[in-house]
């Protein structure tokens, strides 16, 4: 019986590790790494700043963007949703809209772009970056006919190198974790539907990582 006990005691804490392996990349740890094949793939746990090229957007306060299809949906959108004050009475445009997810599409590193560290290919062994610099990379995602931007520019608060193999041509480049919705806005006012439908892409971003790239 006590054999049996002191196995099935090996057998547990050895399952137990193995699950503990499978957690996932935190993005707010400054030494997060993973591996793609031989490239170590480098999180950016600093403050991003998505870089919006496509000008009828809309910041939303979770963090995700919203993509219109022109500019007269864009600022249809807009003006619904703007308030006047009447004294020190706030009066509401009475607008509101139902969202209906029609479809979504999740797509891990994805390619973004060319870091702007390496403008050029070069036969190195490690890019530094310095703490203190700026640096972006520009990219788009083609979705359900929306250009959606994927470009982002941050600020390294500490230097970091990323090593390469000095007898190949290599650049730094991006990659991203995004979620993808299409979405259905359906207009009403006061609660009763206007007839107005609205179809939109939101952009959801879980993470950025930087890795060393090769011809």
């Amino acid at each position: 019986m006590r054999k049996f006990t002191s196995r099935f005691s090996v057998l547990f804490f050895a399952v137990l590790l193995s699950l503990t392996s499978l957690v996932p990349v935190n993005a707010k740890v400054a030494s997060d790494k993973k591996y793609d094949g031989n490239n170590q793939v480098y999180v950016i746990d600093e403050i991003v700043t998505s870089t919006e090229d496509n000008p009828y957007h809309i910041k939303l306060e979770d963090g995700k963007v919203m993509y219109f299809r022109n500019k007269n949906d864009f600022n249809k959108y807009l003006n619904s949703r703007k308030s006047s004050k009447l004294g020190d009475m706030v009066i509401l445009s009475g607008y509101t809209y139902d969202s209906v997810v029609l479809s979504e599409k999740y797509e891990g590193m994805l390619w973004i772009g060319y870091h702007s560290y390496t403008p050029d290919w070069s036969m190195a062994d490690n890019y530094t970056l310095s703490a203190g610099k700026t640096w972006s990379a520009n990219g788009s995602y083609e979705y359900k006919g929306f250009t959606v931007d994927t470009g982002f520019s941050y600020q390294t608060s500490v230097s970091i190198s990323y090593p390469a193999d000095p007898t190949r041509w290599s650049k730094l480049g991006a990659y991203g974790d995004f979620t993808f919705q299409y979405v259905k806005l359906v207009e009403k006012y006061y609660g009763m539907p206007t007839g107005n439908e609205y179809y939109t892409v939101i952009k959801i971003t879980h993470n950025r990582y930087i890795k060393t790239v090769y011809k």
